[in-house]
């Protein structure tokens, strides 16, 4: 294999996935999207580490915080 592999199945097991990547803090980035397959992760994905440390602010206000 020339490539680094992650499964992702969200849309396969979730009835409301494209709902639930709006919740993500950077919905809508190139990087999410997939093409002919494969994710595309680009600087900016390394530079906020995926967002994965990013309060999503659908969540935030359901804790009201």
């Amino acid at each position: 294999m020339k490539i680094g592999l992650v499964e992702t199945n969200g849309h396969q097991n979730y009835t409301n996935w494209e709902n639930l990547r709006r919740y993500h803090p950077c919905y809508g980035a190139k990087w999410m999207e997939t093409k002919q397959g494969l994710f595309h992760l680009d600087d900016e994905f390394f530079r906020i580490s995926g967002g994965i440390f990013r309060m999503p602010e659908h969540y935030r206000k359901l804790l009201a915080l």
